[in-house]
C-alpha cells in the first residue's frame, strides 16, 4: 500500500510534530512550553518544544533532533519517551526542534532552524556551552554532524554560531544514533545489510530527492569532510551508535574513522556498534517495551558518564 502513495499522502497520515509532543505532555502530565524561533537566516520558523522545564531554565539541556529523512515529523511517542529517558541520564533538561520538512523546506533550510535552536540555548546561558547536548537519530543524527561543521565552518547561507569568548569552549556532548552521514547507496552495508534492516535504498532516494541536500557539502554529507576538517570539533565527547545489521553500518564506519573515533568506552569520539540491531532500534524497541536493548543501553549508559556540570 505504502508503495503506491506519493509523499504528500503518506505525511497526511501524520501529525506534525508540535502536536504529537503536546499530546505526550499531557499524557503523562508534563509541562509543555514551545518557543517560536524566528532568527533562522531567512528560512521559515521553527518551534523549540521544553519539556517539563521552562525556557529561561539555564541549566542542563538535551536538544533533540527527530528523525524521519526530513520528509516526516516527529510522529512516535516512543522517540520521545527514549529521548526523556537519555535526558534524565544526563541530568538534562529534554527540548526538542520541531524544523520544517521537506519538501515544502529543502537544504540547508533543518540546518538554518537547528543553529537557530542553539543560538537561542546559548542566549539562556550566557554563550557558554558546555551546559549543552546535541544529539538525534538517523536523519537527526545527520543534522547533529551537520551543526558540528557549522560550527567548525559555517554554511555561507547561514549565520555563525558564537559561543562567549575565552578558552575553548566546547558543547557538553553531541549524540548520534544511527546517522545518516552520506546521501548515495554505495557503501558495502547496503549489499550485505540489505535483507536484515527496513531501512532500503529507496527509502533514501525518496528522503533525498525531497530534501534536496548538495552532495559535496559537508553540512549536508558529513563523510565529504577531510580528515583535516574534522580534527577539531566543537564537542567535548561525541560517541556513534549503529546497529550491526543496519545499511548505514559502513557509512558510520567511514564517518566514525575521519573523527578518529575509538570504539573502547570513555574515549572522547566513541563508536558503538551494537550486533544484531537495525537502524534506529531504540525508538522500536520502547514500542515493544524493550527498554534494555545494547542500543538503548549504550546510549543511557553513555549519557550517564558525561562528566557532571
Amino acid at each position: 500500500m505504502l508503495a503506491s502513495m506519493s509523499l504528500q499522502e503518506m505525511q497526511s497520515f501524520l501529525l506534525p510534530t508540535g502536536v504529537n509532543i503536546a499530546h505526550f505532555c499531557t499524557s503523562h502530565k508534563l509541562r509543555h512550553e514551545p518557543v517560536r524561533l524566528d532568527d533562522t537566516d531567512g528560512f521559515p520558523p521553527a518551534t523549540l518544544h521544553f519539556i517539563d522545564r521552562s525556557p529561561d531554565h539555564d541549566g542542563n539541556v538535551f536538544l533533540y533532533l527527530h528523525g524521519g529523512g526530513y520528509i516526516f515529523s516527529l510522529a512516535s511517542p516512543n522517540t520521545l519517551i527514549f529521548a526523556r529517558r537519555a535526558a534524565t541520564a544526563a541530568s538534562a533538561t529534554l527540548v526538542v526542534l520541531e524544523y520544517s520538512i521537506a519538501p515544502a523546506v529543502t537544504y540547508p533550510g533543518q540546518l538554518a532552524q537547528a543553529a537557530a535552536a542553539l543560538r537561542f540555548l546559548l542566549q539562556q546561558r550566557h554563550g557558554d556551552p558546555a551546559r549543552i547536548i546535541v544529539g538525534g537519530d538517523s536523519a537527526g543524527g545527520n543534522l547533529t554532524l551537520a551543526l558540528l561543521a557549522h560550527l567548525q565552518s559555517p554554511h555561507p547561507r547561514i549565520g555563525p554560531i558564537r559561543f562567549a569568548a575565552g578558552g575553548d569552549r566546547k558543547l557538553r556532548a553531541a549524540l548520534c544514533i544511527s546517522p545518516r552521514t552520506n546521501n548515495v547507496c554505495t557503501a558495502p552495508s547496503y549489499r550485505f545489510n540489505g535483507s536484515k534492516d527496513f531501512m532500503s535504498p529507496q527509502a533514501v532516494r525518496l528522503f533525498t530527492a525531497n530534501w534536496q541536500p548538495v552532495d559535496d557539502e559537508v553540512w549536508a554529507t558529513p563523510v565529504a569532510g577531510s580528515k583535516a576538517f574534522w580534527a577539531t570539533v566543537r564537542a567535548a565527547r561525541i560517541i556513534f551508535v549503529v546497529g550491526g545489521d543496519e545499511v548505514y553500518l559502513s557509512d558510520v564506519k567511514a564517518q566514525a574513522e575521519l573523527m578518529n573515533a575509538q570504539e573502547s568506552p570513555g574515549a572522547d569520539i566513541q563508536l558503538t556498534i551494537c550486533p544484531g540491531e537495525m537502524h534506529d532500534q531504540p525508538i522500536m524497541d520502547f514500542g515493544q517495551g524493550i527498554e534494555d536493548g545494547r542500543m538503548t543501553t549504550a546510549v543511557i549508559s553513555w549519557m550517564r558518564s558525561l562528566p557532571s556540570l
